[in-house]
């Protein structure tokens, strides 16, 4: 039987953001009657693990990919700079929809096709305690991506963790080997084209470069940092016009790409088209300030355009910001830790590889990495992410609540882990706890409706303070007029007795998604139940 694949890490899937994505299992699981408690669980675990894909995704694709070439305002020296340092030995692939993950035991992956024991061993060699030095880290790392190579050797995604991360230590030869080795099991890998792309442009060869853009985009369509290498490559191999296309339909399909705007200006600047030039300079400028390879270019274009005032301008403000980018660049080679901006790689690449064992069903070994990845970088969230979604899988409520109370810490202002934490304490009994991290969202974002409407939920789950859960949803619905708050609403309603605005806010409900017919159906018995209490109160 095939095993089954996840899908090929994708390069710019953004990073899973808890806040928003959970408003609706919190909401469900606060009482309001028209979803059950079952759903919102069941819908939870499908959003984590969305979650989880989307951080391997994003680290394998974003903060592990070759550092394409950068404007002097968006580089930061020595972020993700390799140190000098060999990798060792080469290694023999993540690429599955999400696995049925209901237990950790037995793991699938301890056998070989044909049933008998697997030579290598079931579970990486993953150290309980960071190594003292760089080189240590990187050794250990590469012992890891040997095990996970060796141990599933026909998993692309695999010898594309492995890839990736000789490239990143300077390897590049043995980068293109494992990609090679990507291709051979799947002549489809969009992003072994990419990777090999990306060697070819660092060695200079822009026309292969190119080509290889151009077949990693026919095969990954979604990807915009890729359609930006592949632009950048037709532009220094002369085919200007070309280039100009390609990065229109990257800003066109991916709004926002201020660097595409950027490479635009020089595209026309090359074709002395310079009010359109000038034009995209502005465009880049107006969403990144401080972007001094755009403001310089301005000048030229404005002083070509025989705006010379505005050109000295210009090239005044180029210069403070200049200036400023040579005094970013001194502090931070000042405060460039070695061993900490390894450890930092390495934690990302464990997180990748977890994802690997985690599409395996090998779920042991994905949580030890995930685990030594939260040891090595304090600050990375995507490894928190995963344990989170993996400690909920297996019911482990109170594991669940302290790495979502790390995230919380990490990022202040996603409101989505505590809306999480409080949901987990109320569905396992701990209604003061769960009211007491909800307050705090209150307190704390008095313009966020989804505290309000999270509160609200749990006093009508619980039957406490009728009118105060009435306020908060009142309060949730005109933050946020949705369906979702004025169901919320008309529950509260309905628990104080006001059977007539129940129905008026159901009616609301009902308006703002019409193609939900349990709304209406609930809209029209409020009706008859208002019909028959005429008084507001009874």
């Amino acid at each position: 039987m095939t095993r089954p694949r996840i899908r090929p890490w994708r390069r710019d899937v953004q990073p899973y953001v808890f806040a928003g994505r959970l408003a609706r299992p919190v909401a469900c699981t606060f009482g309001v009657n028209w979803q059950s408690r079952r759903g919102a669980t069941k819908t939870l675990g499908v959003v984590l693990m969305a979650g989880v894909v989307a951080v391997g995704s994003l680290v394998a694709y974003r903060l592990s990919q070759p550092i394409p070439s950068t404007t002097p305002a968006e580089t930061e020296p020595y972020t993700d700079q390799a140190p000098r340092v060999s990798v060792g030995s080469s290694a023999p692939d993540v690429n599955s929809s999400a696995p049925d993950v209901n237990s950790r035991a037995p793991d699938d992956a301890s056998r070989a096709p044909d049933g008998r024991e697997a030579a290598v061993p079931d579970q990486p060699p993953v150290p309980t305690v960071p190594s003292a030095s760089a080189q240590e880290t990187i050794d250990r790392a590469v012992a890891v991506l040997n095990h996970v190579t060796a141990r599933y050797p026909q998993n692309p995604d695999a010898h594309e963790v492995l890839a990736r991360f000789r490239y990143w230590a300077g390897e590049s030869a043995t980068a293109v080997e494992a990609w090679q080795r990507c291709l051979d099991l799947n002549p489809a890998y969009a992003h072994a084209y990419s990777g090999l792309a990306s060697v070819a442009a660092k060695r200079g060869d822009y026309e292969e470069a190119a080509a290889l853009y151009e077949k990693a985009v026919s095969l990954h369509t979604d990807s915009p940092s890729d359609r930006l290498e592949w632009a950048k490559a037709l532009l220094s191999t002369g085919q200007t016009s070309r280039a100009i296309e390609v990065l229109r339909e990257l800003v066109d399909a991916f709004p926002g790409q201020t660097d595409a705007y950027y490479q635009l200006g020089i595209a026309y600047q090359e074709q002395k088209e310079f009010q359109e030039a000038k034009r995209n300079f502005e465009e880049a400028l107006a969403m990144q300030p401080r972007y001094a390879a755009a403001q310089i270019g301005l000048a030229n274009t404005s002083l070509r355009l025989g705006q010379h005032d505005e050109a000295k301008r210009h090239r005044e403000r180029f210069e403070q910001l200049r200036a400023d980018e040579v005094q970013r660049s001194r502090e931070s080679r000042q405060r460039f830790d070695d061993l900490q901006a390894t450890r930092e790689q390495v934690a990302r690449t464990y997180v990748e590889a977890g994802r690997v064992y985690l599409a395996e069903k090998n779920l042991s070994a994905a949580e030890r990495l995930w685990h030594q990845a939260s040891r090595l970088d304090p600050s990375n969230v995507d490894c928190r992410q995963a344990l989170a979604w993996l400690h909920l899988q297996q019911g482990e409520v109170p594991q669940t609540i302290a790495v979502l109370q790390e995230l919380a810490q990490l990022e202040p202002k996603n409101l989505g882990y505590q809306l999480e934490i409080a949901r987990l304490h109320a569905e396992s009994g701990r209604t003061a706890a769960a009211e007491k991290v909800l307050r705090d969202i209150q307190r704390t974002a008095p313009q966020n409706a989804a505290g309000h409407a999270a509160l609200a939920k749990l006093y009508l789950q619980t039957g406490q303070r009728p009118a105060e859960a009435l306020t908060l949803s009142q309060k949730a619905a005109e933050l946020a007029p949705t369906a979702e708050h004025y169901v919320l609403l008309s529950s509260a309603y309905e628990q104080n007795r006001r059977w007539s605005e129940s129905a008026d806010a159901m009616g609301v409900a009902a308006k703002r998604a019409p193609q939900n017919a349990g709304l209406r159906a609930r809209y029209e018995m409020l009706k008859q139940r208002a019909a028959q209490a005429p008084t507001e109160a009874d």
